[in-house]
């Protein structure tokens, strides 16, 4: 019957299928006809015992008129066995090749090794890599591959084939290669991707290649991780290499201290590497830069801050930097600042009223800010998203926020010594949304915040202190969400409030007395808040759902070591088989 149905899907184009799986064997046995099938995703082995029958599947790639991608796994399993010769290389028209020593990620599951299946052969290491070199020059692709992965290759040296039409390349976890394929002839590469290569310690000709006087020309992203052993790299020439590049990645590389920055490039990329790669010339068309775990990073040099195209800079756990640089006015065209996990970091620098186009500014787990400073705030006069997070020394926001005209989106979470907003919120004539989280020193709401009438959003969780709000919150007439959690000594809403026509959504948990207050019909307040579309008042609701039971949570925020969690909702699922599995919608995390 298998075989009956396969032949009359004359039309078949793709076919998934393992070749543990009893249709491969119903094919063979039955005389299948696959000449019409273009697509095979994945080819996999799954037993040693089958080896003879996946080497013979393999040698049937011949008679397929393949095109798209094909992916090959398990190679490892047919080492000692090699299939002919030129099997691959007459495929014209494959675009994609993946080649995966062990299984190919998120694959793993559906190929899982069978109970009875016999163990795996031990062998050497120099065996195994030159089983490994063997085979690979048997699965060479035509030269009109576009894209490549080589996955978990075990041999010490790449193939020399010539693939001029390439444009992306991807090798991961070849842990045994001493060196890197050379590449640098490929006219068409535009990305390449080299991840998991403990044997390599340099890079040097012999990536580049030779017979050629501009290397990658068309390279356009490229991004190099996990190198533990990388120490050295030594570019064939910087004027004449990566002269198209726009985007590098390095990627815990912690021996390597130097890397060429061509001129063009617009996104770079520096994560748990060392400081001493920090970039001192002018890379002119930088747009983005990212520094992430650079731990032994104390200050940054002057020269990074001289781009005038810099429009994005994050910098993520740097746990010694102290100090940002004095002078910041070249960076005209920052638009975003961001700046997490800085522990040491004391101050940010007055001549932050230098960044007229600044626009988003967040700043979490700082814990040895103390205050912002009020001059460079000022000239922030673009700004529209403002967050401070965890930092726990944070006394004073500036005086000067009430410049801050275009201000959309104002957040303070997790800063337990932070007393009051400064004089002038009237001013924040933009504001949209104000969030206060878990900042015990609050007591009511900042004045002259009843003039704002652009605030749609409001939110004041973990706030002990907060007694009441204001007689003039009815003023806030533009309001839709609000949001009161965590606030027990708030007992009370004011006599206006059912003057909130605009309010859609309303969350009133962990205050007891006002939520008994706002109970449904006969609590007191039901009256004031009865007009509300949406309304979240008291503790969250278990629903059961047979064997399966669901718990809704709103604005369940904690506040570990080293992260902050925010959920506006969470779906916590326990099935039958009481594993947990989360769902959160509106999901923040800093």
């Amino acid at each position: 019957m298998g075989g009956i149905c396969i032949i009359l899907l004359q039309s078949l184009l793709v076919l998934f299928l393992t070749f543990s799986h009893p249709l491969t064997e119903k094919m063979q046995a039955e005389n299948v006809p696959t000449t019409a099938i273009t697509h095979i995703l994945p080819f996999v082995a799954s037993q040693r015992d089958q080896l003879r029958n996946y080497v013979t599947n393999l040698h049937e790639l011949f008679d397929l008129n393949l095109y798209g991608e094909l992916n090959i796994s398990r190679l490892e399993i047919i080492e000692d066995a090699i299939p002919p010769k030129g099997i691959l290389v007459m495929k014209e028209i494959l675009e994609s090749l993946g080649l995966y020593w062990g299984f190919i990620p998120g694959f793993k599951d559906s190929f899982a090794k069978p109970p009875n299946a016999p163990a795996e052969v031990s062998v050497s290491g120099s065996y195994i890599a030159l089983q490994a070199e063997k085979l690979i020059e048997y699965l060479q692709p035509h030269e009109n591959l576009k894209n490549l992965v080589i996955n978990g290759y075990p041999g010490t040296q790449f193939p020399d084939w010539a693939l001029p039409n390439l444009v992306a390349a991807d090798f991961t976890n070849c842990r045994r290669s001493e060196y890197l394929p050379a590449l640098g002839n490929l006219p068409l590469l535009k990305t390449l991707s080299l991840h998991g290569m403990d044997g390599v310690k340099k890079i040097g000709r012999e990536f580049y290649g030779d017979g050629a006087d501009i290397w990658f020309p068309s390279l356009e992203e490229l991004s190099i991780s996990d190198f533990a052993n990388l120490e050295e790299w030594s570019s064939a020439n910087d004027e004449n290499a990566f002269y198209r590049l726009k985007k590098l990645t390095i990627k815990s590389c912690p021996k390597l201290a130097h890397i060429p920055l061509p001129q063009s490039l617009q996104h770079l990329e520096l994560r748990d590497c060392n400081p001493t790669m920090m970039p001192m010339a002018d890379l002119s068309f930088l747009s983005v830069l990212i520094l992430e775990n650079i731990r032994d990073l104390v200050s940054l040099p002057e020269g990074l801050f001289a781009s005038a195209s810099l429009s994005s800079l994050k910098i993520l756990s740097c746990p010694k930097l102290h100090s940002m640089p004095l002078h910041m006015q070249n960076l005209s065209s920052l638009k975003s600042l961001t700046i997490h996990w800085c522990e040491e970091l004391s101050s940010l620098p007055q001549s932050l009223h230098n960044l007229k186009g600044l626009e988003s500014l967040e700043i979490s787990d700082c814990h040895s800010l103390t205050s912002l400073p009020n001059c460079g705030i000022a000239g922030l006069v673009s700004l529209r998203t403002l967050s401070i997070e965890n930092c726990s020394e944070l006394t004073s926001l500036s005086s000067s926020l009430e410049q801050l005209t275009l201000l959309e989106h104002l957040t303070i979470m997790y800063c337990p010594k932070l007393g009051s907003f400064p004089a002038g919120v009237q001013h924040l004539s933009s504001l949209r949304s104000l969030i206060v989280l878990d900042c015990p020193c609050f007591d009511s709401l900042p004045e002259g915040l009843e003039n704002v009438k652009t605030l749609h959003c409001l939110e004041m969780s973990s706030c002990p202190n907060l007694t009441a709000l204001p007689e003039w919150f009815e003023d806030l007439d533009s309001l839709r969400f609000v949001t009161i959690h965590d606030c027990p000594n708030l007992k009370l809403l004011p006599p206006g409030f059912k003057l909130l026509i605009k309010l859609q959504h309303l969350s009133i948990q962990e205050c007891l007395e006002l939520e008994e207050r706002c109970r449904r019909g006969s609590g007191e307040y039901w009256s004031k808040i009865a007009h509300v579309p949406h309304k979240y008042i008291g503790s969250p609701q278990v629903r059961q759902f047979g064997e399966a039971s669901t718990v809704r949570l709103f604005h369940l925020s904690f506040n570990p070591t080293k992260f902050n969690f925010n959920f506006n909702t969470l779906y916590i699922h326990w099935p039958s088989t009481r594993i947990p599995i989360l769902e959160a919608s509106q999901f923040r995390k800093t």
